[in-house]
């Protein structure tokens, strides 16, 4: 698809290759307006000749296989004949048949260039000054209509009938040769990027090292189809993200997949792609695979290479195929929730595929599509500066502050109420208001949406109950002191940085997903269950002893990356996503300090339904397999 404001051709004259520069390409029109007017303005002279005194009979010029012969005197046609000539001339240029494919060459022995083809009506060989003109602006008119379709069409017509041979030097241009040049022309002009696209998002640059840990058994870790990378304990560096050779520099956890945006622009993506999430084919005969150019240590059996049973396809990391994008697509982003990825360009529209679910199954992904399995831009959104994924619903806010929202509304996650036959109006993104507030920043968790500086949570008042839900953007009262930065949500509990680096939690922390010792916590502050023992946290509460820059929260686990670099957990360990190398609930938020990130200055951590994801800035030096 061309680039706004990048031609791809105008009529007949596209022989030409288009160049990669917009304002510099040839301009077939204006050497098609160069072969017409002389033929026009000879037309008119005749016209002006044949004017005179009754009687009297004018020297006229007659139209000869392309040649002017001079001085002989011919019968005026009638009007009608004159009329029916001139619809004859305009009809056979409308519909391609009469045309010259070449054009003349200026003097003896000079032949015609393939970059200055012109396919040129030949105007009618007698006619009033009146319809000498009229000639001139339909033939103006019919050039500047015609594109590429109308090149080829124009060509297989000419094919069918021989090209006279005259006395001036002609060039003519094959089938084969016009489809080659169109094809080449619609190429270069998709590859020409408008120099007028501006720019609003800046590109991640640094390259990461890549640590994963939890459960992989349906690939999600990123390792490869090995055996023993099914269940991670600790963090693990993930060898087949070498910030060396990869260069990854983003990265993103859905619920059972993954996706990463590299130095070199690529979307690479691994996981479960049973509804499209991935973005390409991943089908798989179900062979085993061994790695024949990798040496296998004393405690990796070569055997673990293809003995997991795992699809290799979905297992290993691999780039989404860069033909879904037009030539010249940047990547600043990439998101994912639990069926479905979305990448963010540097100017600011969005790409997507997968789909949405609901408690009945799937939504879809569109009005018109359940499972988009390969890339497609999402209509409507401009100027993204941007996204925030939950569990089946996604938040984009664009340059003006103004936040768009699409996806899953069963739980009132999209910040409007959609009943009934609606329902599909709600895979289209709508903005919603927010009154004058711009938005700096979207977060979302699982079944509930933020917007810095308002944003949407549980009734405070009401949290805990059944009808706990809050259909229209609703400040968040108390959160009003705080000046957030960053703010994340996992299924029933949310985090969020201040400005002065405390980690806030509320919600449910029943199953340790505070991080804070319960019975520390005011009684004022909580809801509790019928045995009296502290179920939710009502108010926005500080862990103790953290100065954080990141928080990331699971379905019911948690993670925050201090200023200094470390990295707690805390939470539901049942697939050791908390990385602690337990399948026991971490109550308290605890530092991470196995010997893969010990010492490392981590800057991220992501958490997807059962793993999860951190990351530090890559030092330069060579990869270190450090695993316990």
């Amino acid at each position: 698809m061309a680039p706004k404001g990048v031609g791809v051709g105008s009529g007949p004259a596209l022989a030409t290759r288009a160049s990669t520069r917009v304002r510099t390409a040839p301009k077939p029109f204006e050497q098609a307006v160069a072969a017409v007017k002389p033929r026009a303005k000879k037309a008119k002279v005749a016209a002006k000749g044949r004017k005179g005194k009754a009687g009297e009979t004018a020297p006229a010029e007659k139209k000869v296989r392309g040649k002017t012969v001079a001085g002989r005197v011919t019968k005026p046609l009638p009007t009608n004949a004159k009329a029916k000539k001139a619809r004859q001339a305009k009809k056979a240029v409308t519909k391609g048949k009469k045309i010259v494919p070449a054009v003349e060459a200026e003097s003896e022995g000079e032949g015609s260039d393939l970059t200055s083809l012109v396919a040129s009506p030949v105007p009618a060989r007698q006619g009033t000054k009146r319809k000498a003109a009229e000639a001139e602006s339909d033939s103006l008119s019919d050039l500047s209509d015609m594109g590429t379709p109308e090149l080829e069409q124009l060509t297989r017509a000419a094919a069918k009938k021989p090209v006279r041979k005259t006395a001036v030097a002609k060039s003519t241009v094959t089938i084969a040769q016009a489809k080659a040049m169109a094809k080449e022309a619609a190429k270069s002009a998709r590859a020409v990027v408008d120099p007028r696209r501006a720019v609003i998002n800046e590109k991640p640059t640094t390259r990461l090292t890549v640590w994963v840990c939890g459960e992989g058994s349906a690939g999600e870790l990123g390792r490869g189809p090995r055996a023993d990378g099914i269940d991670v304990k600790r963090p693990r560096l993930n060898a087949l993200l070498s910030p060396a050779e990869v260069g990854v520099v983003q990265v993103a956890a859905g619920g059972m997949h993954a996706a990463a945006l590299t130095h070199d622009n690529q979307v690479l993506t691994w996981g479960v792609n049973d509804l499209g999430a991935l973005g390409r084919d991943t089908a798989w005969d179900g062979a085993q695979t061994v790695d024949a150019d990798r040496t296998y240590g004393p405690d990796e059996p070569e055997s673990s290479a293809g003995g997991s049973g795992l699809n290799p396809r979905e297992a290993t990391p691999t780039a989404v195929s860069p033909e879904h994008f037009p030539d010249g697509t940047q990547f600043a982003q990439v998101v994912a929730s639990d069926s479905a990825t979305f990448a963010l360009t540097d100017d600011g529209p969005v790409y997507g595929w997968g789909t949405f679910r609901e408690d009945e199954g799937v939504l879809g992904f569109s009005e018109t599509v359940r499972v988009q399995i390969r890339p497609t831009l999402i209509p409507g959104l401009k100027k993204i500066k941007s996204l925030a994924c939950g569990t089946n619903h996604v938040l984009a806010v664009n340059d003006k502050g103004k936040v768009f929202v699409w996806g899953s509304s069963q739980q009132g996650q999209l910040g409007r109420r959609v009943v009934g036959r609606s329902m599909a109006k709600c895979l289209v993104p709508r903005e919603i208001s927010f009154g004058r507030n711009k938005i700096a920043r979207v977060g979302c968790g699982a079944w509930h949406s933020f917007a810095i500086d308002t944003g949407k949570h549980g009734d405070r008042d009401r949290a805990g109950e059944a009808s706990a839900t809050i259909d229209q953007p609703t400040l968040v009262s108390g959160l009003r002191d705080f000046g957030l930065m960053d703010v994340d949500g996992g299924a029933h509990h949310s985090l969020a940085v201040d400005d002065e680096g405390r980690c806030l939690v509320w919600g449910r922390c029943d199953s340790a997903q505070s991080g804070i010792e319960l019975g520390t916590i005011p009684d004022d502050d909580a809801v509790f269950d019928t045995r009296r023992r502290q179920r939710f946290i009502r108010k926005a509460t500080a862990i103790p002893g953290l100065q954080v820059v990141h928080v990331a929260a699971g379905t019911d686990n948690s993670f925050a990356i201090t200023t200094d670099g470390v990295a707690y957990s805390w939470g539901f360990s049942g697939n050791y996503q908390t990385g602690q190398g337990t399948d026991d609930d971490v109550p308290i938020a605890t530092a991470l300090t196995n010997s893969a990130v010990r010492g490392q200055t981590l800057n991220w951590a992501g958490a997807g339904g059962q793993f999860s994801i951190l990351t530090a800035p890559w030092g330069g030096v060579a990869d270190q397999v450090m695993e316990d």
